[in-house]
């Protein structure tokens, strides 16, 4: 499917079965059709996630902000709406995915990945800012995927002294490959 050869009534249709209650985007096979919309960066598809950022359902939140945040480039006032549901949306699994995004779309320093990395009260939303704020940081993959093991394995805590911990020992790392290179 492209952004072109999905038929407005199609759309609307699509539309209408996702705007049901009960319409759970997993189990209603929807997602797949959202995925491939948000995929080929359809225009309408994107404005009808901006909407659902507001949605009485989490899981629609949460999918929204995943496919707008990696497969759309977002404007300040949706990064917005995404900073104010990662600080104060009841579901954990809504402010994990906001905190990916902001991870991917955002740029240092954000001050809601902090806030979220040191005051949430779920250990999986701290561990996805602390990930996040490393990303933005350009700190490398290999690296974050290290601190994130030793997260998980209780070796160390996702705390703000981490993050500066893991950022200054990636400049030693990279001071000494600059006097290598000289």
């Amino acid at each position: 499917m492209t952004k072109d050869n999905i038929s407005n009534d199609s759309f609307q249709e699509l539309k209408a079965i996702s705007l049901k209650e009960d319409t759970q985007i997993y189990a209603s096979g929807v997602w797949e059709e959202w995925h491939e919309l948000a995929d080929a960066e359809s225009q309408p598809a994107k404005e009808f996630f901006i909407e659902r950022l507001q949605d009485i359902r989490s899981d629609w939140r949460e999918v929204s902000i995943s496919l707008l945040g990696f497969h759309y480039s977002l404007e300040q006032d949706v990064l917005n709406q995404i900073r104010d549901l990662l600080i104060s949306d009841p579901d954990s699994g809504v402010r994990i995915a906001a905190a990916a995004v902001l991870g991917h779309q955002s740029k240092l320093p954000e001050k809601s990945l902090v806030q979220a990395l040191i005051h949430d009260s779920k250990p999986l939303v701290r561990k996805t800012a602390f990930s996040a704020l490393l990303e933005l940081a350009d700190v490398p993959y290999m690296i974050r995927m290290n601190e994130l093991e030793k997260i998980d394995s209780g070796e160390i805590h996702p705390t703000l002294d981490q993050v500066k911990r893991i950022l200054v020992d990636c400049q030693k790392t990279a001071n000494v490959i600059n006097m290598m290179k000289e």
